[in-house]
């Protein structure tokens, strides 16, 4: 499906973050949107899915094993409907700098977090553009970070050694980054979550 023109979406979590620039894109595509602004499950009503996962970090545990298992659950489903006409990716954002988790971070520890190179950080407009795609093509998994080929490699290698991502992420700085978050938001009343 190359146009979505006329197609009706409905997107939750629309009012801001991530959510808001996905509205805008698929605005911009012409389609006809039901903007609500409530957690739940999204799925438009063309019947393709896309879903936004974020990858496991250390200081999310929570945050991470409820992604880890929407995950696996969208492989599941994806396997079910097979056939079915209904598309199902699942896609993974890196540090979005400007909407969503980490701006809500930085904006609450009131100090600005700098990302690890090897991550980068992504804009919200290119994880809605990637939404976009998935709908007009379903992808199993699309990454949507400036390093996606390394977070690829990362997740291959934890596959076939457990562990294998945390230690790298320790090396790389990305454990540091998540546990000063953590305590920055401790510190300040805040709870981590997604």
């Amino acid at each position: 499906m190359k146009n979505l023109s006329g197609k009706n979406a409905i997107i939750t979590g629309a009012a801001k973050g991530i959510g808001w620039h996905i509205a805008r894109c698929l605005a911009r595509a012409q389609v006809n949107l039901a903007l609500v602004d409530l957690p739940g499950e999204v799925e438009n009503l063309n019947r393709k899915l896309a879903e936004v996962q974020k990858f496991g970090i250390p200081f999310q545990a929570a945050y991470a094993a409820r992604k880890a298992g929407l995950i696996q659950w969208s492989a599941a489903l994806r396997d079910e409907l097979e056939g079915s006409g209904v598309g199902l990716s699942v896609v993974i954002p890196g540090y979005v700098n400007s909407a969503g988790m980490f701006a809500d971070y930085r904006k609450k520890a009131l100090k600005e977090y700098k990302t690890p190179v090897m991550v980068g950080e992504v804009l919200p407009n290119a994880v809605a553009e990637a939404v976009i795609k998935c709908i007009r093509n379903p992808r199993q998994q699309v990454i949507v970070s400036p390093g996606a080929w390394r977070l690829r490699v990362i997740l291959a290698m934890n596959e076939l050694f457990p562990g294998f991502a945390a230690r790298l992420m320790d090396v790389v700085g990305v454990t540091k980054l998540n546990r000063d978050m953590a305590e920055d938001l401790l510190e300040g009343s805040g709870r981590l979550g997604g």
